[in-house]
């Protein structure tokens, strides 16, 4: 299993949640190295999608993880913390036009 290319997976599904949470307009402006699809050591390939259900991340998550659903569960719990981020409204006016790429 490649856990570095989940994690990957994972962060790039939680930055674009978080971003487009809070600020719909950059929905479709969010770019990363990775895809959102995750192929676990038995082949199955996952699209990993945080939604903001807990309980469907963790089933994801299980999948990924060939079963191990209590990782799955400490992942998930990790990914809904609170991580707000507070930018003035008229900053954001100014950064429509702005792509954000997670790659790195």
């Amino acid at each position: 299993q490649d856990f570095k290319t989940l994690a990957d997976v994972l962060i790039q599904s939680v930055v674009n949640y978080y971003i487009v949470k809070q600020y719909p307009p950059f929905k479709d402006h969010i770019y990363g190295e990775e895809s959102d699809h995750f192929t676990n050591s038995q082949g199955n390939v996952i699209t990993i999608n945080v939604n903001g259900d807990i309980e469907d991340t963790v089933r994801l998550l299980t999948m990924a993880l060939n079963g191990q659903l209590n990782l799955a569960q400490k992942l998930a719990k990790h990914v809904y913390e609170d991580m707000s981020v507070d930018i003035e409204r008229d900053l954001l006016d100014k950064l429509k036009g702005l792509k954000i790429d997670v790659s790195n």
